[in-house]
């Protein structure tokens, strides 16, 4: 049985004078993905797509007290570029079926 591979991954790109930047990308199959921020475990980021306008791509942030604030983006790519590999951590995915 073949292993199937998570929808969304981290990415390195080397930049200038050695540096690297990292981040989360994700490919067609994501429905939705849940991160924990590293530091503070009870601020929590679901992305998902949007509940308010169809098409787009919708960032969810909670914390002890529930949900905080969201921020609408046009892609999943464009969305997870808010969250860093560093702070966050990739908590559950769910693709599509």
């Amino acid at each position: 049985m073949a292993k199937l591979r998570s929808p969304v991954r981290v990415e390195t790109r080397k930049l200038l004078f050695g540096l690297k930047a990292t981040t989360f990308v994700c490919d067609a199959r994501l429905q939705s993905a849940q991160f924990q921020n590293r530091r503070d475990p009870s601020r929590m980021i679901i992305v998902h797509r949007s509940t308010k306008t169809k098409g787009k791509w919708q960032t969810s942030h909670f914390d002890e007290r529930g949900a905080t604030g969201d921020v609408q983006d046009e892609s999943c790519t464009a969305a997870l570029k808010e969250l860093s590999p560093r702070e966050w951590r990739l908590r559950d995915v769910s693709p599509k079926r």
